[in-house]
């Protein structure tokens, strides 16, 4: 079942909520953001959101939205393309973080409904020179419920080279406190990264990538995934069990130690698969110069069941 309702106005433009369920899900998503505001499965909720759109529009912690158009850290918010030279916004210290103060998170989406998959469509355009990116931009996000299983697909068409790195932002908490969440991330390394946080261009091969007491230290880090056919991370808590498969080369976990009121610390961890961080300035990293040849796209699929 899909159903729209509005959900508050900003600038006078409509901000809508749509609602799917299933048996055993129901999933609340805000036009504000392409935001994930509710994540229940059997009535208790997964995610960290707000009551109203006013929460949303005071946020700082990039709370359930689609971060974009380059998600993660980007050193001095600079790179090059071609030889020339752009210069972006620096809202995280010295560095560009999210697509910026006004980036993809903090955008009215237009939002369709899609019946016949259980299904919403949102779409944004982005112009121009948009945060200082070049090219236009125009992206569009599925989101599909079916049983206990929610897909996120992704697509980005520019017109022509720029970056493209979106990431879903959901603070996931599956029962009980973080510290007695377990998580496995199914990856070949990490990326090592400065005190801002930006990668230096190492990446530290792994062997153990099981966490738990995960409020032990703090985790902010871009994780190397290896790809076969296992969840790329498995996360559980005293409610729920969420297997996540992505096509996406990096996952950075962060364990919200940042979070601000009205949450605490470590209420919940965020899981995004995206690019690497600073993917721009690192010439070893996979690249995410997209092209009209060479569209984005990203296929990120949540996968729910009893705790085990």
């Amino acid at each position: 079942m899909v159903q729209v309702d509005k959900f508050g106005d900003i600038d006078g433009a409509p901000v809508w909520c749509a609602t799917l369920k299933s048996d055993t899900m129901m999933v609340q998503v805000l036009s504000f953001g392409a935001t994930t505001k509710s994540l229940q499965r059997q009535g208790q909720n997964l995610i960290l959101g707000y009551a109203d759109l006013q929460g949303y529009v005071a946020d700082q912690n990039h709370m359930g939205v689609i971060a974009g158009r380059v998600a993660n850290r980007t050193a001095y918010g600079a790179f090059s393309l071609n030889g020339k030279p752009y210069q972006l916004e620096c809202n995280n210290g010295a560095h560009h973080l999210h697509g910026g103060a006004t980036g993809f998170g903090r955008r009215v989406w237009d939002l369709e409904k899609d019946s016949h998959d259980n299904a919403i469509q949102l779409r944004l355009h982005s112009p121009h020179l948009d945060a200082g990116y070049p090219e236009t931009v125009d992206v569009s996000l599925k989101i599909t419920l079916k049983d206990s299983t929610l897909a996120y697909e992704l697509d980005a068409l520019p017109s022509g080279e720029t970056p493209i790195n979106l990431a879903q932002h959901n603070y996931y908490n599956l029962g009980g406190k973080l510290s007695d969440h377990t998580l496995q991330v199914n990856a070949t390394g990490r990326c090592e990264v400065d005190d801002t946080l930006i990668p230096t261009g190492i990446i530290s091969p792994m062997s153990d990538t099981y966490f738990n007491e995960l409020t032990r230290s703090k985790i902010d880090h871009n994780f190397v995934l290896r790809h076969n056919d296992e969840p790329s991370a498995v996360f559980i808590g005293e409610h729920s069990k969420m297997e996540i498969y992505t096509d996406q080369p990096g996952l950075q976990v962060y364990t919200g130690h940042g979070l601000s009121p009205p949450f605490s610390p470590y209420d919940a961890l965020c899981l995004e698969p995206q690019y690497f961080p600073d993917c721009l300035n690192q010439p070893t990293f996979q690249s995410c110069i997209h092209s009209p040849d060479l569209p984005y796209s990203q296929k990120t699929t949540l996968a729910f069941s009893k705790p085990t």
